[in-house]
């Protein structure tokens, strides 16, 4: 009998998922035709905060403010030089509302640069308690790349961080359901939140003005579910503009089946070739594939 290869498994993942759902055929345009990419100066502004508190985490939290800084900086210059040698005609990056892409390249580099300090000045100041979590094969919860497979669908990512967040607590409540003014039941909740275990808690890092959505922080904690067993039914974006955290979002109603299902929509539409194009003025002009669409708004 002829040998035959076997075919590359096709694997799913999160940015897939919100690049499909926002617009099928920007995503047929991106990852089926190739079509050039709009650069911008905000991503390599996330590409290296993310790579300076991953270094900064990496030392043990014991490299200096200036060395993660440093880290930032030199990511940032590679990520630019990378995007300009596909790309050297400024005039065909996006702009960031009234600044141009030289201007803008300036602007994202200090803007991430103060980041980097937030991040560093949160977790040394502000939570010292929230540590990265340790896997049980001893390495520090950080980029940790997952590889799970979602009832026959194959789901592959990295998680920027998991890290050790205390849950919510409840607030004592009257019997009337109004806050407690009681000194005993503040005490007695003081006491409570003291005594509460931090739990490993996925988090992801985002240096743009808007957190993800449940959805993402879900795929997270069914993966660490997946590859270890514990699943927090918490976790939250770690917001650089804000230098902390959101509040957690309660993923209890974001269970395996649920996150399961989402990944089989993907899958079979992607599968079924249902690239439908979905025009919208606000998505088209952020589209970095939108010069290569005959639909496109922007």
């Amino acid at each position: 009998m002829e040998k035959t290869e076997s075919q590359p498994v096709k694997y799913r993942s999160v940015s897939q998922y919100n690049q499909f759902k926002k617009c099928p055929y920007s995503y047929y345009l991106q990852r089926r035709v190739r079509a050039w990419q709009k650069p911008a100066a905000w991503l390599p502004q996330g590409t290296a905060v993310h790579k300076a508190a991953e270094e900064w985490e990496k030392s043990g939290r014991e490299m200096s403010l200036a060395e993660a800084q440093a880290i930032y900086t030199r990511s940032y210059a590679e990520e630019i030089t990378r995007y300009c040698q596909d790309t050297p005609n400024w005039d065909y990056w996006f702009r960031s509302g009234p600044y141009k892409c030289p201007e803008d390249v300036d602007r994202r580099y200090e803007k991430g640069f103060e980041q980097v300090e937030a991040y560093v000045r949160y977790y040394t100041e502000t939570a010292p308690r929230e540590v990265i979590w340790i896997t049980p094969d001893g390495e520090p919860a950080i980029e940790l790349e997952f590889d799970i497979d979602l009832d026959g669908v194959k789901v592959r990512g990295f998680i920027d961080q998991i890290t050790m967040v205390q849950p919510v607590v409840p607030k004592p409540l009257t019997k009337s359901g109004k806050p407690s003014t009681s000194k005993k039941a503040l005490a007695e909740y003081e006491e409570l939140v003291a005594n509460t275990p931090l739990v490993p808690t996925p988090r992801d890092i985002k240096t743009g003005n808007k957190p993800g959505d449940a959805f993402q922080l879900a795929t997270y904690d069914v993966a660490v579910e997946e590859q270890y067993g514990i699943k927090a039914d918490q976790a939250d974006y770690w917001m650089g503009r804000l230098g902390k955290p959101t509040k957690l979002f309660d993923l209890t109603e974001w269970t395996r089946e649920r996150v399961t299902e989402e990944f089989r929509w993907l899958d079979e539409s992607i599968k079924a070739e249902e690239f439908e194009p979905l025009p919208d003025p606000d998505k088209c002009n952020f589209c970095s594939v939108k010069n290569a669409c005959e639909f496109s708004q922007g």
